[in-house]
């Protein structure tokens, strides 16, 4: 059965999601889809032909699309309008229908529900428009990238921190630094690849004047939208003025480095310079000491000795912090108890307090620690002397209390000046004194902390200090418990053996220091000794190649630091190796350089440093030939371990406390 066209139209008007509508140019319908005709109220789709559309609509929507109507029909071009009612949108376009004669004959009417896609506009627009507003308000500065380094988006700090346009800011790569413009394109490649979503990295760029500019950047790929081509966002955090502190401080780090090691130097070639007259000067008064018998030149000898022995007294004091730099003190822990050590200390200081008018008092305790003793003892004889030192009346205590966990803390109190709290930390730095600013009146170097605090790292203890400027101080060692591990004899040092091992050898001496060979000669002859001295290795090798010894001396005393680049341990080896046998040999240095002091080290042989008074140079040889001294750094101060004692009572402590300054 043939169709007529208005019901083929009708039926294509069904087919169609939107709501379609033909109508005259007075707005009245000529054909429309079902679905359209029952939501303007009628059945179906020709009952709704004639009716006037306009007229059906709601009146919100009535005027907007009626006006558009007429604007369609008055200049016969298509039109396109959004309009909304009871919360919801449509998108309406009209669209002008000319027929054979090229007239326009009427107007199609095409509306959509947008009410989501609108919804999801909005939301889009707003989420942009925040991005927008962070982007142009953020406190560093950002940038939207293109992976072929355009810039998309540059905000307004990125703009004036690089003085870049707002309206063609360029590519990114021609704003870094040249030296970083790698930097800049392998960040984009490896974005650009997938090879990774975010990368930070630190580098250069030009400023608008210039300048360097150091940047923190984080670059993050952008996943992009459907259509939209990926890009990066890139934040830059100026860190100029962090980098230039940081180079600063470098700088200033590597200056007190080198500081630090030309001031080791000078320390160690002053104290050798020293050191070698010195010596000299102890040989001569000590021989000087045993000829003179008349008591008045026998008085001035022995003020000599005292002036001497002050002098290497602050020498040893640069000699220990030699050592610690060249990590040549050993730490030898083992469980000792205090007793011996607080006695023999409390003994030798207390007539040096009394020569001050200050009572010196000693707690005794049988408090047991695992430690090293010699260790211990450098700390607490620092304590001790610098009590005595800064406290011009009252008293001074010695004790040991106990503390958590097995702990013992060795304090030592006294009712001096006291230490300001902001000196706390500095008076463990190297040359630091509280009251002696303009380093006067004997007052020693200021290195006795110093020495403290490198110790107490060394011995893996804790120092404390508790003062109040005007009411004295407390100085603190706290040792942990004991541990059941004691020490073989070996690690008590020199054996002190009896000095007459040390009478009537044949000794070879060998030092470049002509005071010095003489002194040492003196003082060996003075034993009955033959001496076979050099003063240097050529010496050495002409008597040994021409037959002038009938027999391998006895003992090897070698300064250390010899010409020509040689040393004792070449002397001690070239006898050795002439005579074929382990001759006992020790070595005499004047010398603290750290490194000099790991070379001697090494070679295994006893080393005294200089000056060496007679007495020790006697006992450390009488020691070397009955086996007590076979190694190492010899000198030190050694104790032995004692026996366990009563319980301590920490109640002496407590109440002699009190009396003697206050416990802060």
């Amino acid at each position: 059965m043939p169709l007529d066209n208005q019901t083929i139209l009708l039926a294509i008007l069904d087919t169609l999601d939107d709501d379609v509508a033909l109508v005259d140019l007075e707005g009245r319908v000529l054909a429309i889809g079902t679905a359209s005709a029952q939501r303007l109220g009628v059945a179906t789709a020709r009952d709704a032909i004639g009716l006037d559309l306009f007229t059906a609509l709601p009146p919100p929507l009535a005027e907007g699309r009626g006006a558009a109507f007429a604007r369609v029909v008055a200049c016969g071009t298509p039109e396109v309008i959004e309009d909304q009612a009871n919360g919801q949108w449509w998108s309406v376009r009209l669209t002008p229908v000319t027929g054979l004669s090229g007239a326009m004959d009427a107007i199609l009417i095409g509306t959509r529900e947008i009410s989501e896609i609108r919804g999801l506009t909005l939301a889009l627009r707003d989420s942009e428009e925040r991005f927008r507003g962070t982007f142009d308000a953020a406190g560093h500065g950002m940038a939207l990238v293109e992976l072929d380094g355009r810039f998309r988006m540059v905000n307004p700090v990125l703009r004036d921190l690089l003085d870049l346009s707002e309206t063609d800011p360029g590519d990114f790569p021609s704003t870094v630094f040249p030296g970083d413009i790698k930097i800049a394109l392998d960040l984009i490649r490896r974005l650009g690849s997938g090879q990774e979503t975010s990368v930070t990295v630190r580098m250069r760029f030009v400023g608008g004047h210039g300048e360097t500019i150091w940047a923190l950047v984080s670059a993050t790929l952008q996943s992009p939208r459907v259509g939209e081509r990926p890009y990066v966002v890139m934040h830059l955090r100026d860190i100029t003025q962090e980098t230039l502190t940081e180079h600063r401080l470098r700088e200033a780090k590597e200056e007190a480095d080198r500081a630090s090691r030309a001031k080791t130097r000078f320390l160690a070639a002053a104290s050798h310079d020293l050191r070698q007259p010195l010596q000299a000067l102890n040989m001569f008064v000590s021989v000087l000491a045993a000829r003179e018998k008349d008591p008045r030149k026998r008085d001035i000898v022995s003020k000599i000795e005292k002036t001497a022995e002050a002098l290497t007294g602050l020498l040893n004091t640069l000699l220990d912090i030699s050592k610690l730099d060249a990590g040549l003190m050993r730490r030898e822990p083992r469980d000792i108890s205090l007793s011996s050590l607080l006695t023999r200390l409390a003994e030798e200081f207390q007539p040096v307090a009394a020569a001050k008018g200050l009572d010196f008092r000693y707690v005794p305790s049988s408090a047991r620690a695992h430690a090293d003793p010699a260790l211990v003892e450098i700390i607490v004889r620092n304590f001790l002397g610098n009590a005595v030192r800064y406290t011009p009346k009252g008293r001074i205590l010695l004790g040991v209390r106990h503390r958590a966990g097995g702990a013992v803390e060795i304090q030592v109190v006294d009712t001096g000046s006291g230490v300001p709290e902001e000196q706390h930390g500095l008076i463990f730095e190297d040359f630091h004194q509280v009251e002696n600013p303009t380093r006067e009146k004997g007052e020693g170097l200021g290195l006795g902390l110093a020495i403290v605090k490198r110790v107490a790292t060394l011995l893996d203890a804790r120092v404390t200090l508790a003062s109040t400027p005007g009411c004295g101080s407390r100085f603190g060692l706290v040792l942990p418990p004991p541990q059941g591990v004691l020490a073989g004899y070996g690690a008590m040092g020199l054996r002190s053996a009896a000095p007459e091992a040390a009478q009537g050898l044949t000794v070879l001496l060998i030092d470049d220091e002509p005071a010095i060979l003489d002194g040492l000669t003196l003082v060996l002859e003075g034993w009955e000794c033959e001496v076979l001295a050099f003063d240097d290795l050529n010496g050495l090798r002409e008597g040994l190649d021409s037959g002038g010894f009938e027999a391998p001396p006895d003992v090897i005393v070698a300064d250390y630091r010899l010409g020509d680049h040689e040393t004792g341990v070449d002397a001690v080896t070239l006898v050795r190796s002439h005579f074929a046998q382990p001759v006992p040999a020790l070595l005499l240095t004047g010398d603290t350089a750290p490194q000099r002091l790991r070379e001697a080290d090494a070679s295994g042989l006893p080393l005294l440093h200089k000056p060496v008074k007679p007495d020790i140079l006697r006992g450390a040889i009488a020691d070397l030939l009955t086996g007590g001294l076979t190694g190492g750094l010899t000198g030190g101060l050694t104790l032995e371990d004692m026996a366990p004692e009563s319980t301590p009572e920490d109640a002496a402590l407590e109440r002699s406390a009190p009396g003697a300054a206050p416990l802060l």
